[in-house]
């Protein structure tokens, strides 16, 4: 897919888990002669009331994911 940032970033705030603090991109990287881009982000999760299991994060990480893939498919 040839899809810009913020595309992506509208995808994850729309489908933004209670959990989610904030989405960061931490690297872009696109090879020399490529219209093709590989996009490494970092998602912090927090809850200010209680501590996070890490059963809880990677729930809300894989519907998040499922979420934004769906609409970027589209």
């Amino acid at each position: 897919l040839n899809l810009p940032m913020q595309m992506l970033f509208l995808a994850i705030q729309s489908a933004r888990p209670p959990l989610l603090e904030k989405a960061e991109l931490v690297d872009l990287y696109i090879p020399e002669g490529s219209e093709k881009k590989n996009a490494s982000f970092r998602f912090t999760y927090r809850d200010l009331a209680k501590t996070v299991s890490f059963e809880e994060v990677e729930e809300q990480h894989r519907l998040l994911m499922e979420s934004v893939t769906q609409t970027i498919a589209t």
